[in-house]
């Protein structure tokens, strides 16, 4: 017997009620095409702010349509991710519906939702740069080796943006919304230790953040390593100066 209650995995396939009734299989359909429900939720809300906004349906909607859409966001919406997140959700759906042939143009290909700046890879004079987005939401610049950058140019995809991940996922997963190849925090975790093991080498992580600090002591400045780790405060430094088994403050001394 049912008790009216609707399955949690069967909810938010509905188009929304602002959807024009000649929308509502292409937007429902597209809906149901999402495997996850907080993607289904996430879209639909996405797509229930896009109608309000644009008020017609998208046969009819045109490219100057969209870019006024846009615009609208960055004033609506300043966080970019937000923006990235609600443009795709309309070219995500533009590109079902020309697809199923619900419409015959597909114009949101001539929208280019914003792209973050928080995982950018590219050349910095004789060597590259890679931009890391720290613990602390904060977003630095990387200066990277020679040989560090050569070595990364091997591993990377060919048709690799410069924002496209350094190390990426090879399974696309929804991020706030967005398909992304990000690998996480745990994953990386997993992977790294697992080679340590196999190779019989104690390493992890944060292991290698330590070592680069370690071994930088001995060649740059505090400062440097400070601001290439993203450090707030000098004293951290003091957890990595270890005394090495080759130095000594005697060896200093005028004997």
């Amino acid at each position: 017997m049912s008790n009216g209650l609707i399955p949690y995995q069967q909810r938010y396939t509905n188009a929304p009620a602002i959807v024009p009734s000649i929308d509502h299989t292409a937007v429902q359909s597209w809906l149901r095409s999402k495997h996850s429900p907080h993607t289904r939720k996430a879209y639909g809300r996405d797509i229930t702010e896009f109608y309000s906004r644009v008020g017609k349906s998208i046969a009819e909607v045109k490219l100057p349509d969209l870019q006024d859409y846009e615009d609208w966001l960055r004033i609506r919406h300043p966080d970019i991710a937000t923006q990235r997140r609600m443009l795709y959700a309309v070219k995500s759906l533009l590109t079902f519906a020309q697809k199923q042939g619900y419409i015959k143009f597909n114009v949101g290909t001539g929208l280019e939702p914003p792209k973050g700046k928080k995982k950018d890879c590219k050349p910095n004079g004789e060597s590259g740069q890679i931009t890391v987005f720290g613990k602390e939401r904060e977003t630095r610049a990387i200066l990277l080796h020679q040989k560090a950058w050569k070595e990364l140019q091997t591993i990377r995809e060919v048709d690799a943006e410069p924002d496209d991940y350094v190390f990426s996922s090879r399974q696309t997963s929804i991020r706030e919304a967005l398909p992304s190849r990000r690998l996480s925090e745990s994953r990386v975790w997993q992977i790294v230790t697992s080679i340590a093991d196999k190779t019989g080498v104690h390493a992890s992580p944060h292991f290698f953040r330590h070592a680069h600090a370690t071994q930088a002591m001995k060649k740059t400045s505090q400062r440097i390593i400070q601001q290439t780790l993203g450090w707030k405060s000098p004293l951290t430094m003091m957890k990595y100066q270890h005394v090495m088994p080759e130095e000594s403050s005697s060896l200093v001394l005028d004997l």
